[in-house]
C-alpha cells in the first residue's frame, strides 16, 4: 500500500463517518513515517488493506463502512485496496500502553488521524 492510498482511505472514511479519531493499526501504520515502504520492491508494496479503528463506532456504522470501503466493496474493485474496519474490542488484545505510543498524523482530512509506532 502506498501512503496516497492510505490517505485516500482515511479521507473516504472521514467523509462517511465524521469520526472523532481514526487509528491506523498494523503494517499500514508505518506509512506516515516511512512512505517509502509502499514503493515498488518494498515490504508494503503488495499490501492491499489498512486496519482502521474508527472512534466512535457502532455496529451499524461499522457495517456501512465495510460496505462502502471494505473488502469486496465497489471501492476495492475500483481502487484495488480497502479498509478493514476494526471493532473497539481489538484494543483488549493490544499491549498495555499502546495508546501512549500513537503518533498523531496530519494525513487525511478527518480529525484525529493517528497511527501506531
Amino acid at each position: 500500500m502506498r501512503l496516497q492510498f492510505l490517505t485516500h482511505l482515511l479521507n473516504s472514511v472521514s467523509a462517511l463517518a465524521q469520526p472523532r479519531r481514526i487509528i491506523v493499526l498494523g503494517s499500514s501504520s508505518l506509512l506516515p513515517q516511512h512512505p517509502d515502504l509502499g514503493d515498488a520492491g518494498q515490504p508494503l508494496e503488495l499490501s492491499l488493506d489498512a486496519d482502521l479503528l474508527v472512534e466512535p463506532i457502532d455496529e451499524s456504522l461499522a457495517d456501512l463502512l465495510k460496505d462502502a470501503v471494505g473488502h469486496e466493496s465497489a471501492f476495492e474493485q475500483r481502487q484495488g485496496y480497502y479498509a478493514d474496519i476494526l471493532r473497539p474490542i481489538i484494543a483488549e488484545t493490544l499491549p498495555a500502553g499502546w495508546e501512549s505510543r500513537l503518533h498523531v498524523g496530519a494525513h487525511g482530512k478527518g480529525p484525529g488521524c493517528a497511527h501506531g509506532k
